[in-house]
């Protein structure tokens, strides 16, 4: 069970990393890190959606070993364009850094528990993307697609949480919630990372704290929505 949560959790960001490399070999950092992610929840999703498209069973094989050979393949062929000076990570903090620093990952920590304290509430969360997940789960299939609520909803947030539960080979309203709080973190390191280019560190920090505190944000990386995806 540990180990499917580490490889939810770490899969997509190492997946996302080399390929936002291969993309963008020249791109920062905190960019890179902030953009993981998303392009590798992306990519999984995809994969995912032709593999369905095809009429393949979606099965953890077949889901996962091609994504981590192109990883592997990606990461080869990336090693010499990451160049990560140790002048370019500044690990100095002042003291209203150091707050700064506390705030936000106290504000991310909560964000984090509040998704994965309870399972899946709310309608719309339920009607337009849970089901859909529950459904490829028992299925492994896009056949019964047509005849669930709202059938023509992108669904790629639903085959997001369907990879999730697969990892752990059971269903769990809780677990599968990990992801919206992810793409929260990852949204608080690309505003750093904008930030930092045109203002000093302390003022980025800042402004990230900004968005921490608020409560829109807070709730929307706690919900089963898909706008915030």
């Amino acid at each position: 069970m540990l180990v499917a949560f580490f490889y939810s959790l770490l899969f997509p960001v190492l997946l996302g990393y080399v390929l936002v490399a291969w993309v963008f070999p020249k791109l920062s950092e905190c960019l890179r890190l902030g953009l993981s992610y998303g392009f590798g929840m992306g990519a999984i999703a995809t994969w995912i959606f032709l593999l369905g498209s095809f009429r393949v069973p979606l099965m953890w094989p077949v889901m996962n070993l091609p994504l981590c050979a192109v990883a592997c393949v990606l990461f080869w062929k990336c090693r010499s364009w990451v160049d990560v000076r140790p002048g370019d990570i500044q690990i100095r903090f002042s003291g209203f850094e150091w707050a700064l620093l506390v705030f936000i990952g106290m504000g991310f920590l909560s964000a984090f528990f509040v998704a994965t304290a309870y399972p899946v509430h709310g309608w719309d969360a339920i009607a337009t993307v849970v089901f859909k997940s529950k459904v490829f789960f028992f299925e492994r299939s896009f056949e019964f697609n047509q005849n669930l609520p709202h059938a023509s909803y992108p669904f790629h947030v639903s085959l997001m949480h369907f990879w999730i539960a697969a990892n752990f080979s059971q269903w769990n309203d809780t677990v599968i919630k990990i992801v919206q709080p992810c793409f929260y973190g990852s949204l608080l390191l690309l505003l750093y990372g904008v930030l930092q280019n045109f203002i000093s560190r302390a003022y980025a920090l800042l402004g990230v704290s900004l968005l921490v505190s608020s409560a829109f944000f807070q709730f929307h990386a706690t919900i089963m929505l898909a706008p915030f995806v």
